[in-house]
C-alpha cells in the first residue's frame, strides 16, 4: 500500500473584535509527501490498523506559495498510532516541525480507500522566509488497500 500525502498549510486573517466576523485561515502554501520506502501497518489492513509506519517519508517536488521551489526533504520513518492523533509529527531544519492535534478519518470506499485528516500546528523551517508559528495546518494521508508498490494516487 502507498500512501499519497496533501500538506495543506493555512495562516489565520486578523479581523476586528468587535466585529465578531468569523473567517476560515486562507491557504498560503502545500506540499505532497511521499513514502518511497515500505509502508506497513501492525494488522496488515490499513482498515483494522492501529498503527502506521511510513518506511522513507520524503517531500517532493510538487509544492505551491510558500513551499515553492523546496527541495526533496528527507524524513526517514514516520510512524503514528490512529487512536492518537498527536503521535503524527514530524519535521526537519527546511521544512519545519507539524505535529498534529486532531484526526478524522473518511473512508468513502472501503475496502479500498481510507483517508486520515489530520489537523495540527506547523511550525516554519527555513523554506519560504516565514517566521513565527506554529500555524494551523492539516495533513491528508490517503491509503489504497492491496496496490503493488510503486504506484502512485492522488485523491
Amino acid at each position: 500500500m502507498r500512501p499519497v500525502i496533501l500538506f495543506r498549510l493555512a495562516a489565520l486573517t486578523c479581523l476586528s473584535p468587535t466585529s465578531r466576523v468569523q473567517a476560515n485561515p486562507m491557504v498560503i502554501g502545500g506540499q505532497v509527501f511521499t513514502d518511497i520506502g515500505n509502508t506497513t501497518v501492525d494488522t496488515g489492513n490499513i482498515f483494522t490498523a492501529t498503527t502506521v509506519t511510513l518506511g522513507d517519508w520524503i517531500s517532493t517536488a510538487s509544492n505551491i506559495g510558500i513551499f515553492a521551489g523546496m527541495p526533496i526533504q528527507f524524513f526517514g520513518t514516520v510512524s503514528f498510532n490512529i487512536t492518537d492523533p498527536s503521535s503524527l509529527t514530524f519535521g526537519n531544519g527546511v521544512f519545519g516541525a507539524f505535529d498534529a492535534t486532531a484526526l478524522t478519518v473518511v473512508a468513502p470506499n472501503p475496502p479500498a480507500i481510507i483517508n486520515f485528516v489530520y489537523d495540527g500546528l506547523w511550525t516554519p523551517g527555513t523554506q519560504g522566509g516565514l517566521t513565527g508559528g506554529p500555524l494551523p495546518s492539516s495533513i491528508n494521508i490517503t491509503f489504497v488497500q492491496g496496490q503493488p508498490p510503486g504506484i502512485r494516487y492522488w485523491l
